[in-house]
């Protein structure tokens, strides 16, 4: 963490207070974003390129909301697997 004051910026790096007195510029704010990273990037197999756009009434939109909130999923999670069963069983 650490805290600004006109034109100088201190923070802490190794534990100890580092004070940066070229104000505010890139170099100072990459440094801090390049450590950040995202989430780990998912495996090919577990990707999902794919897409289906279905037209659904309002109220089927909301049935399937409700389904999912119920089971604590994202309804498109929830209309991924219920369907992904689905087409298994036809298969």
């Amino acid at each position: 963490m650490g805290f600004i004051t006109p034109n100088v910026i201190y923070y802490t790096h190794n534990k100890k207070v580092v004070k940066y007195q070229s104000g505010l510029d890139e170099r100072f704010f990459m440094g801090i974003f390049n450590g950040m990273r995202g989430r780990p990037k998912k495996a090919p197999e577990d990707r999902k390129t794919a897409s289906m756009k279905i037209p659904l009434a309002d109220g089927e939109k909301e049935l399937i909301e409700t389904a999912a909130r119920a089971t604590s999923e994202k309804p498109v999670t929830w209309a991924r697997e219920v369907l992904l069963r689905a087409a298994k069983r036809k298969a």
